[in-house]
């Protein structure tokens, strides 16, 4: 009993959290890509490479307008507020996805939402970005809400914007975090990938964790039981 107590918190220990953060860059008067689909727990940041320009969440029958209320699994109704990029400065919006219910949102400078500027996170068959745009056409105006709401930050460890990590390291107590890490194509287009991190484990254990380039999980086997062997000699001790 004692045994798989402790290969069960050596399980726990090595557990991991994954996600990913979808990127979609405002330029022109579009949001490149308009359409994103997107698992809970990921994120998608919105950043600002012209302007004057922002992202307000809106309802599928009321394009170009804000959200009354909160979509599902959200507290806020998201708006970045109006950003002006200058000089090489770009400025993000993110938001955590907490349902795969579709999000819909638009740019509230007046005239851009009527524009086609519009998009969408995780829309139907029913109800496609391009039925959301032919909406947009036919508002005469747009508002924004009344103050910017909904911006996270991303939870990550040290890790830079172009590397992602092997494996985790050692460390004399238990702590989980996610990390991200986004790269740009030859082209300029940003790219999605999914970085898994795990928590690292008390001087006591170890849970190795890989990334591969796909962004799979992998969990060393070995090591667990290594680890689970260990603290079954604590409990014993």
């Amino acid at each position: 009993m004692k045994l798989l107590y402790g290969i069960h918190i050596a399980l726990l220990a090595g557990t991991a959290l994954s996600f990913t953060v979808h990127e979609v860059v405002i330029r022109g008067l579009s949001f490149n890509p308009n359409s994103v689909t997107a698992a809970t727990g990921d994120y998608v940041r919105f950043t600002f490479e012209a302007g004057p320009h922002g992202v307000a969440q809106a309802a599928f029958d009321s394009p170009c307008q804000p959200l009354s209320s909160p979509s599902s699994g959200n507290d806020v109704v998201f708006f970045s507020g109006i950003m002006t990029p200058s000089g090489s400065n770009s400025p993000t919006f993110t938001i955590e996805i907490n349902s795969t219910d579709p999000l819909w949102f638009y740019c509230p400078v007046d005239g851009h939402c009527e524009g086609g500027m519009v998009g969408a996170i995780n829309p139907t068959s029913d109800e496609t970005v391009d039925d959301f745009a032919s909406a947009a056409a036919q508002v005469s105006s747009s508002s924004a809400p009344s103050e910017p709401a909904g911006d996270v930050a991303i939870e990550s460890s040290s890790i830079s914007s172009s590397a992602i990590p092997s494996s985790t390291s050692m460390s004399s107590s238990a702590t989980t975090s996610k990390s991200a890490s986004t790269s740009m194509s030859a082209s300029g287009t940003a790219e999605s990938i999914t970085t898994m991190t795990s928590a690292t484990t008390s001087s006591t254990g170890v849970a190795a964790v890989t990334t591969s380039g796909a962004g799979t999980l992998a969990i060393n086997a070995a090591a667990l039981l290594v680890a689970g062997a260990l603290v079954f000699a604590r409990i014993l001790a």
